[in-house]
């Protein structure tokens, strides 16, 4: 049984199979279908964006008709008809349309932002459960283990094989152990619940005590350039630097001269009169300061797109170094437990009368404490690695 556990824990610390990833992913898919903020993200943007599509197009057609009763009594009465357009540059240039698109877009990149914050907080979250998993699996194998000893170490008292401060510090040493499985069992199930949370209160099924196999970039310039060009947060601001100088090109064809054309009709008994009408509008207050803030919004979205992308960078990096780092730690842990386990040792030993059942035990719950140490640096890894890699999402 020992070498089995041995074996168990230098899997659980290396490579893994695409199947717990596709598992992970499985978990994932089903969260961003059924989360509740996302569905609600997504409708609200579906509303925005049709409002957004609408006023895009030239104003409704003008008709008018005009009765006029004549003074004094001989004189005819006047009948008039007109049909109107009106034709602004804003519209027929399709500025309106194109600061609609941006707005649009940008809808778009705050959903995909809200998506990534939603799955990083499920990976996390499935991250602990994995490390979850693993220690339970951990605890239950111990827990059998003492179990078997307390039982040997009683019988083996009640021959007169050994004293009685030996089965009391296996007795007390597997009630801590059913301590710890106890705490664990109170800790998966909050998390299943924090999971089923995000998955919009259906219930998840998530049993596995392995990782998914990650790539990671070898550099931090080549992960920063795969970054830097799918991260929603940059395509954000520099969709609000482009968004604002459409809204400049809008509000200078609003400062435009707009016109109209239609067809004007006067009936007059015994007289007919017909022809076109033209009418110009210029705003020579309406549009007043209007291109001026229009360029200083330019200005400012332009600041702040530099300011990002630096915060952005120095993040990223920040991650990518911790990550690396802690990875390292996570290795080193996994080689120093298989090298330096001498379990088989002490069974030998402690078979052969060469040490005692107190001393096994401590010397056992070391090795033990090594070996969930080095589970706890694999979490936070792995915990490490999730908040990196959703700068790729």
């Amino acid at each position: 049984m020992k070498k089995r556990l041995i074996v168990y824990i230098v899997a659980l610390l290396s490579v893994t199979y695409n199947v717990e990833a596709n598992k992970i992913e499985s978990v994932l898919d089903s969260i961003e279908t059924n989360n509740t903020t996302l569905k609600a993200l997504r409708n609200q943007n579906e509303a925005v964006a049709l409002a957004n599509n609408t006023g895009l197009n030239l104003a409704d057609p003008s008709v008018e008709f005009t009765y006029m009763w004549g003074q004094p009594s001989d004189v005819p009465n006047k009948i008039a008809v007109g049909v109107s357009q009106e034709f602004d540059f804003a519209t027929l240039s399709g500025a309106k349309r194109r600061v609609a698109t941006r707005q649009n877009d940008l809808l778009k990149l705050e959903y995909k932002q809200t998506r990534l914050d939603v799955l990083k907080e499920a990976r996390i979250a499935l991250i602990n459960l994995i490390y979850v998993n693993a220690v339970s699996d951990l605890d239950s194998r111990k827990l059998a283990e003492y179990r078997k000893l307390a039982k040997s170490e009683e019988l083996a008292l009640q021959r007169g094989e050994t004293s009685v401060i030996g089965l009391n510090k296996i007795n007390l040493e597997l009630l801590a152990v059913e301590n710890e499985v106890r705490m664990n069992i109170v800790e998966r199930d909050a998390l299943l619940l924090d999971i089923s949370r995000l998955n919009g209160g259906k219930a998840i099924v998530f049993d596995t005590a392995l990782y998914p196999e990650v790539m990671l970039a070898d550099s931090f310039d080549e992960f920063y350039v795969q970054a830097e060009a799918v991260n929603p947060v940059l395509a954000y601001v520099r969709g609000e630097i482009e968004l604002n100088r459409e809204m400049l090109s809008l509000t200078k064809s609003e400062g435009l001269p707009s016109f109209s054309v239609g067809y004007v009709n006067e009936l007059v008994a015994g007289d007919n009169h017909h022809g076109v009408a033209v009418g110009l509008s210029i705003p020579l207050w309406s549009n007043s300061g209007k291109v001026k803030a229009a360029k200083a919004a330019v200005s400012a979205a332009e600041a702040m797109s530099e300011d990002a992308v630096a915060q952005f960078y120095g993040n990223v990096r920040t991650q990518y170094e911790r990550t690396i780092q802690l990875r390292r730690t996570a290795s080193e842990y996994a080689k120093m437990v298989k090298r330096f386990s001498s379990r088989d040792y002490l069974e030998k030993a402690l078979r052969a009368g060469q040490i005692s059942i107190v001393d096994y035990i401590n010397e056992n719950k070391l090795y033990y404490e090594a070996l969930e140490k080095s589970l706890e640096a694999e979490r936070d890894y792995r915990l490490a690695l999730a908040e990196l890699l959703s700068y790729l999402d």
